[in-house]
């Protein structure tokens, strides 16, 4: 599996949990994902004890980072509730937004469009960029 097909995957199975975080508490914490050597796939997450001098994505980058020295990971995700402009667009909207970290060099920030309505959710159509990186040194392609 390439590092873009590993980070659809984790994408496509990230989704449902977002969604019903959205839909059932109308908020999403920052939290993180990995995905492991042996195809292992945790949640991970940031307490706000875990934060006393530093933010939480802050402390959840950190918790990351230790999870990658490690050695054991191939892909890391931290995921935020964002607003963000949507590509030709010049007003922001809410969006969930995936930053993304291969171990084989490959980097991407994904950002999936949402509105609540009184019938739920709405997800627009996503859009995405190249992401830093910040745990697998090099440059990512």
């Amino acid at each position: 599996m390439s590092a873009r097909e590993d980070v659809e995957t984790l994408l496509n199975e990230l989704m449902p949990f977002v969604e019903g975080q959205l839909s059932t508490e109308g908020m999403l914490p920052p939290f993180g994902a990995v995905v492991t050597t042996t195809d292992q796939k945790e949640i991970v997450r940031a307490e706000p004890e875990h934060a006393q001098n530093e933010g939480l994505v802050e402390a959840l980058t950190s918790i990351l980072k230790k999870r990658v020295d490690e050695g054991d990971i191939r892909l890391v995700a931290i995921i935020l509730d964002v607003t963000a402009t949507l590509p030709g667009e010049t007003t922001q909207t809410d969006a969930v937004q995936f930053r993304f970290e291969h171990k084989d060099q490959y980097a991407a920030e994904i950002f999936v469009p949402y509105t609540a309505t009184e019938d739920g959710l709405v997800f627009g159509k996503l859009f995405g960029q190249t992401g830093d990186t910040i745990f697998f040194p090099g440059e990512a392609v």
